[in-house]
Order: C-alpha cells, then sequence, then structure tokens
C-alpha cells in the first residue's frame, strides 16, 4: 500500500495523452509536441519520443488511485503497481455472467448482490448439474467457504467433450482445488472421482467462447462412459477447497508432516502374510503370534485372531506409502486404508481366475468374461423343471462381490460371497416373483451364506405357472 495520494486536482494533471489512465508505468515519455504518454502506450506509439528522467522519478514519488475509484476502489499504489492491481480489481465494471439476456453492468462486489436478486434461480450451495442427450451449457453461482465462485459450462453430445471453468471472486484466496466427481445417476454406485487444476480470479476471460480460450479445461465423458456403465444421464458434482492467505502456510506445514515416511519405521511394520504394510485394524494369529493386515484377518477364523491393540494404535498414526504401484499418496494408517480401497492404480483379484492383476477399469469387463455383471433389481427368468447354474457379479464397497444360483430338482441353492470379505455387513435379499399374480416371496443371505430354498416353500401360486422370476438386491 502506497502513501497518501497528492491532492485529487493534481494527481488528476499527471494522466497519459492517449489512454487518459495516470503516468504510473514506466517508461515515461514525451513526444515532441509536449504530449506525455506511458510507457504501454509509448511501446505501440509510432511518433518520435523522448525520455525524461527527471519527470519519470518524480512521478516515482507519487501515489495513484486506482483506475476504478470511481467505481468505489480507494485503494493507492506506487508507482509501476497499478497495472497489476487493475487486471484483479473487484471494482472492475463488468457485464453479468448469467446466461441470459440481462443487461446490468457493475462491478464485481456489486455482482454479488445482483445474482440474488435477479438470478436466484442459479445460485447453489453445490455446484451440481446433470447432463444427458442434448447440448447443453450453464452458470452456477455457489458460496464455498465463505467466497463465492461462479462455473460457467459447456457440454457437447456429438463430442462428448465436456468444457468448464471456474472463477473465484476473492483476493484472498491463496489456492482453490477442485475435485470432479462423475455419477451414473441411475446407479450411484458407479462414479469417477477426478482431481483438476486450480480456478482463476474472475476476469474478463469469463466472456469468451470455450473455443477462445487457450486449453480450456475439458472432461472426455465418451472415453469415461464404460466405467461408469454408460448411462443415458451422468450427474456432475465439483467440490472447491479453498485456502485463504492466511491458511496457506499452515496448510503447506501439514501437506510436508503429511508427505514424510520413516521407512527405518515401517520395514517391521508389516503383514506376516501378504508382506503389505500393517493398516488398522491389525490382528495377532493366536498360534503363529504374528501381526496380520486388516485385509488378511478373513483367512483365518476368529479364533485365531485377537485384536492387537498397541500395534493398532501405532500404525493408525505412522505414515505409510499406497501399496499400489505408480501411486504417490502417503497417508496415516487409517486415511490410506480407506485411499487403497478407492486408489485408481488399485488392481483387484478376480474371483475366478487366477488372475490378480485387474486394472480398476477394467474390473467389470474381465468379470463379463465369467458371467453376468449385474445391478440392483436384475431379474432371471427360471423355467421349472430344467437345470440352471447362473454365476454374476457386481463391485460394492471396493469389494468384487458374487452370487451362484444352483436349480435343479425344483430346488434353488443360492451362495454369496467376495473376494477380500472385509465388508461382511453385505446381504443380498432376493425377490420371487411370476407374471399370473401379485404374490410374492422374499428371502435374506448373508455373506459366505448357502441358502436353500424348495419351490415347496414358495406360495402355492407358484407351482401352476412355468416360470419363475428371481430379483437380485444387494444391500
Amino acid at each position: 500500500m502506497a502513501e497518501p495520494a497528492l491532492g485529487g486536482d493534481i494527481i488528476e494533471k499527471f494522466r497519459c495523452f492517449q489512454c487518459k489512465n495516470y503516468l504510473s508505468v514506466s517508461p515515461i515519455v514525451v513526444s515532441p509536441d509536449g504530449k506525455s504518454l506511458c510507457g504501454i502506450c509509448y511501446s505501440s506509439a509510432n511518433e518520435t519520443a523522448y525520455k525524461v528522467p527527471v519527470l519519470e522519478d518524480f512521478l516515482k514519488t507519487l501515489s495513484y488511485p486506482c483506475k476504478f475509484k470511481d467505481h468505489g476502489c480507494k485503494e493507492l499504489f506506487k508507482f509501476g503497481e497499478t497495472q497489476d492491481h487493475d487486471a484483479h480489481c473487484l471494482y472492475h465494471p463488468m457485464k453479468c455472467p448469467a446466461p441470459s439476456s440481462c443487461t446490468w453492468e457493475g462491478s464485481i462486489k456489486e455482482m454479488l448482490d445482483h445474482f440474488p436478486e435477479c438470478h436466484s434461480e442459479q445460485i447453489a450451495e453445490k455446484m451440481t448439474f446433470k447432463l444427458a442427450d442434448k447440448d447443453k451449457r450453464g452458470c452456477l453461482l455457489a458460496w464455498v467457504g465463505g467466497v463465492n465462485a461462479i462455473l460457467k459450462y459447456y457440454y457437447n453430445v456429438s463430442t462428448g467433450n465436456l468444457q468448464y471453468h471456474i472463477y473465484h471472486f476473492s483476493t484472498d484466496v491463496q489456492e482453490m482445488k477442485v475435485k470432479i466427481s462423475l455419477i451414473n445417476d441411475a446407479d450411484l454406485d458407479y462414479r469417477i472421482d477426478l482431481k483438476r487444476g486450480p480456478s482463476s480470479l474472475f476476469n474478463k476471460s469469463f466472456y469468451k467462447d470455450f473455443s477462445d480460450i487457450p486449453n480450456p479445461k475439458t472432461i472426455d465423458l465418451h472415453f469415461l462412459a464404460p466405467v461408469l456403465d454408460n448411462p443415458n444421464c451422468v450427474r456432475v458434482n465439483m467440490t472447491l477447497h479453498i485456502v485463504k492467505s492466511d491458511e496457506s502456510k499452515k496448510q503447506k506445514h501439514d501437506e510436508v508432516s503429511e508427505q514424510f515416511v520413516d521407512y527405518d519405521l515401517i520395514k517391521d511394520l508389516k503383514c506376516s502374510w501378504c508382506r503389505g504394510y500393517l493398516l488398522p485394524c491389525v490382528y495377532k494369529n493366536l498360534t503363529s503370534g504374528k501381526n496380520i493386515c486388516f485385509y488378511c484377518k478373513h483367512q483365518f477364523n476368529e479364533v485365531e485372531c485377537e485384536l492387537n491393540k498397541e500395534i493398532t494404535e501405532k500404525v493408525s498414526k505412522t505414515n505409510f506409502p499406497c501399496r499400489w504401484r505408480g501411486c504417490k499418496t502417503i497417508k496415516s494408517g487409517v486415511i490410506l486404508m480407506e485411499h487403497e480401497l478407492s486408489c485408481k492404480l488399485r488392481m483387484f483379484k478376480c474371483p475366478v481366475c487366477t488372475d490378480d492383476m485387474i486394472k480398476k477399469e477394467d474390473v467389470i469387463s474381465h468379470l463379463k468374461e465369467h458371467g453376468s455383471y449385474f445391478k440392483n433389481n436384475t431379474q432371471h427368468i427360471i423355467r421349472l423343471g430344467k437345470k440352471y447354474i447362473l454365476k454374476v457379479f457386481t463391485v460394492k464397497n471396493h469389494d468384487i462381490i458374487y452370487i451362484t444360483c444352483d436349480f435343479k430338482s425344483g430346488q434353488f441353492s443360492f451362495s454369496l460371497d467376495s473376494v477380500y470379505k472385509f465388508n461382511n455387513d453385505t446381504t443380498l435379499i432376493i425377490l420371487f416373483e411370476h407374471d399370473h399374480c401379485t404374490a410374492n416371496f422374499k428371502i435374506v443371505v448373508d455373506l459366505r451364506e448357502n441358502r436353500i430354498v424348495s419351490v415347496d416353500e414358495l406360495p402355492f401360486c407358484f407351482k401352476n405357472g412355468k416360470e419363475i422370476r428371481i430379483k437380485y438386491n444387494i444391500k
């Protein structure tokens, strides 16, 4: 901040003849006819002009008001500082950014009052919108962590490209991180989380079309659609994490602490079964006396293991690197466990073949080689008098769940199991239906349970038909 400026009448005399802004950008020159030019206009001037060092030295002693002082800005600046401020001044007059016929103009500060008054339908607590089978463009104003941010987006159905820009309205913002979630609107289990670069302070580039902006932020939805199970409608959530200037030092300290790994310490904190790092909860094998990790505990009977509270507490506070090759994430034990389950580089083990190196994005296509992939409320038709063995798979709670239905001699045999077996609360609801009336029959199968159901156990009317419908629902 500069010292108080000269009196208003005096400072007004020191303006550029061409752009009419203050003579506050070097080099200051004077044309042969005595007209003064600032450094910006001098670089584009065709006429001969001369530097006047004495004049520029005097101008460097002055303080200059913002060029938008008539719009409310009261800040003063030293010689050479006004250009950077003018580009980001919150009192810079702007047009209304709403995609409508609104003709309002005003400062960025005034815009924050204009939106609630005239465009309340475009204000949201979260930046969420849906994309289907039509081109779509939109604008949303959100209040995030005490800072206003505005999202502008355009979706082109033919190319599958979603282009977007996010701007904020605060000079206190040091950094703004954007997390984008793409979700199958019909089945919320299918989702992709993306991390993108920081946003910009609101400026004139907002009004440009995306084709006019160099390197616009783009997401190829056609490329990602198979991972989302090719949905008809995609829900897009954009979550912002804002770091203000006074928080940045603390965050940098936390980040440095989080990234530190004491490899001498953790070399002895490994699972005796899989040889991976011990992540909580840690158990002790009562037979061997050795520790086993959360992932491997299911390999043993309950009576063979007990919780090792001392080691669990220790690893919960210790930093470990992610186990998946190529991932550079470092977290403490409790947080890292959640990260590893959802890590983009995670590898899955197939429950049928010996291939245990299936990439996360290839899991669904690989499972389809061994059976049917199903979503909730998937149904199968069973013809009475025939034999069936049906195998279906799904991905739920970071685990591969598989169901086997064996039907013969009027008897169903159902089994529910999973690859990693750490989600003990997973259950399967099976609904039996038929076409000639609304009667139905429901059973619940727990994880790692075999359940036998005879046709004789179903309502009497089921025996009058030739077919039975069964529907699966995983909880």
